[in-house]
C-alpha cells in the first residue's frame, strides 16, 4: 500500500478510504483470529455485493467482547507503516495464571506505490484477499488442545 511518505501522493479521498479500509481491516483481523481459536464451527459466507455492514465481502459476525477489547486496544490508533499490530491468543488458568500459545503480527510495509493503483479498488480488493488468506490460515494452522 502506498502511504503519504512514498512517492506517490494519495488525494485526501484515497487518504480517507485507505484509513477507513485499514481500520476495518484490523478491526476483523483480530475477530477472525479470536473466532479460529474457538474451536466451533463457523461458516464465513463470501458476498458478491457487500453492505454497509458486511466489510470485504465477508459476513463476519463480530462478538461483542472482542470489539470492545479492540475498541480499547486501537483507542483513536490504527495500524499503518512503522505501527503493526499485534494479536496474542493466551490460556488463562483457573488460579489466574496466563501463558501466551501463539502470536499475530500484522504489519504494513511501504513498497513505494504505484499511480495506476486506485485505493478505492485495487487496495480494498487486496485487503479482501488477505482477510479471506487469513481466516483460511487460521482455520487451517494446528490447533492443539491444551
Amino acid at each position: 500500500m502506498a502511504s503519504s511518505s512514498s512517492s506517490v501522493k494519495l488525494s485526501v479521498q484515497d487518504k480517507k478510504d485507505l484509513e477507513k479500509f485499514t481500520r476495518f481491516l484490523a478491526l476483523k483481523t483480530v475477530q477472525v483470529i479470536v473466532q479460529s481459536r474457538l474451536g466451533e464451527k463457523v461458516r464465513t459466507k463470501s458476498k458478491p455485493h457487500s453492505s454497509g455492514a458486511d466489510w470485504f465481502n465477508l459476513s463476519i459476525k463480530d462478538l461483542p467482547e472482542v470489539m470492545s477489547e479492540c475498541k480499547k486496544a486501537f483507542s483513536d490508533q490504527i495500524p499503518t507503516v512503522g505501527l503493526g499490530m499485534c494479536v496474542e491468543i493466551s490460556l488463562k488458568t483457573v488460579e489466574g495464571d496466563t501463558m501466551v500459545l501463539e502470536t499475530w503480527y500484522l504489519e504494513m510495509i511501504e513498497n513505494g506505490g504505484s499511480p495506476a493503483v486506485r485505493v478505492r479498488y485495487t487496495v480494498y480488493n487486496r485487503m479482501t484477499l488477505l482477510l479471506k488468506s487469513l481466516i483460511e490460515i487460521g482455520r487451517a494452522s494446528c490447533r492443539e488442545r491444551v
